[in-house]
This record gives C-alpha cells, sequence and structure tokens, in this order.
C-alpha cells in the first residue's frame, strides 16, 4: 500500500524519531488495527513510542489500549489507557480534546468489562469538556451522549437514555434544540 511504501522510503532515510516517520508508524498502526491486524497494530504503535511529542503520545497510548481490548488482554488495554489520561494530567492537558478523547474511550473499555458505574464517571468527564470545548453541537459532544443513553439504556433506566438520545441529536443537529424526546428533528431539509 501507499502507507506501506512510505514508511519503508522515508524510514530508511530519516531518523527513526523524525515527525514524519512517526505519522507514518501511527497512521499504519491505525490501518492495520482497522484491518484487524492487530499484532501489526501494534508492532507499528510500539514503534512510535520512542521521540514522540506528548499530544502524539497520548494518542498512541490510546490506540494501544484499544489494540489491546481488541486482542481480549483488557489488564494490558487499561494500563494504556490510563496511562494516555496520566499524560494529559502531567502535560497539563486537562481541559483538552485529548483528554476527553480518552475518557471516553476509557469509559467505553470499562463498560465494556463490566466496570459500569466507573464508565459512567469518565463518559459524564468527557461530555462536560467536550461541551466546554466546542459548545452544544458538535459530533464528539454528540457521540458521547449517545454512549451515555446506551449506558443508561443498559442499566434498564429507559427515561435517562432517552433524554441522552435526545441531548445527542440536540448535539448533532445543527438547527434542532428540542429537549422533548417525543420530537424529531424535521430531516426534509
Amino acid at each position: 500500500t501507499y502507507l506501506n511504501n512510505a514508511y519503508y522510503i522515508y524510514s530508511g532515510e530519516l531518523l527513526a524519531t523524525h515527525p514524519t516517520v512517526i505519522n507514518l508508524e501511527c497512521d499504519l498502526g491505525f490501518a492495520f488495527l482497522q484491518s484487524g491486524e492487530i499484532d501489526k497494530s501494534i508492532q507499528f504503535y510500539q514503534k512510535n513510542l520512542d521521540g514522540q511529542d506528548e499530544k502524539a503520545l497520548i494518542k498512541t497510548y490510546r490506540n494501544l489500549g484499544r489494540a489491546y481490548e481488541t486482542k481480549g488482554l483488557d489488564e494490558k488495554a487499561s494500563e494504556l489507557y490510563s496511562k494516555s489520561i496520566d499524560v494529559c494530567i502531567r502535560t497539563g492537558r486537562t481541559e483538552s480534546e485529548d483528554i476527553a478523547l480518552s475518557y471516553r474511550s476509557y469509559a467505553y473499555f470499562l463498560q465494556k468489562i463490566g466496570s459500569s458505574e466507573s464508565s459512567l464517571d469518565y463518559y459524564l468527564k468527557a461530555e462536560r469538556l467536550f461541551f466546554n470545548l466546542y459548545g452544544r453541537k458538535n459530533r464528539d459532544l454528540a457521540e458521547t451522549q449517545n454512549y451515555i443513553g446506551r449506558y443508561f439504556f443498559n442499566q434498564g433506566n429507559h427515561a435517562k437514555a432517552l433524554e441522552y438520545i435526545q441531548k445527542a441529536i440536540i448535539s448533532s443537529t445543527p438547527t434542532f434544540s428540542d429537549t422533548n424526546a417525543l420530537v424529531n428533528p424535521d430531516l426534509s431539509m
């Protein structure tokens, strides 16, 4: 593929810590993760850990967590998601998109392995951050609210689930703002 070819050309000519090589390793890790080649994904993400700035390191830890989660290695996944959050805190990114994404990824993982109450705490932190960063109308807020809605649905709290699903619709639909769960946006526009 194009990414593989670019990686082998640049990695032969540039230092392993060059931003171009690091970005290609990250992109290849993601591509292999998406295609189900988890071991190759982990291999590229592991290479990617050296020489990164903190922002890239946060994303790499988060993506490695996802790779290990996919492999069913929950303890390792939890460790990596936690590292992603820890780097955010250590580097002062406590009100950033990076930590909001890390909170949401960790919450999804915790919910998946049955740590429901902890997952809700992280979802709510992510929701607050996305709202503070981007306001009421944004995709990341909508996605997080949708996950919270699913959380409440799985807990059997259908009224709360509807509330959050409606919030997600409001967040993702530019001209819609009705909080009544019985009202849906006009899709004929």
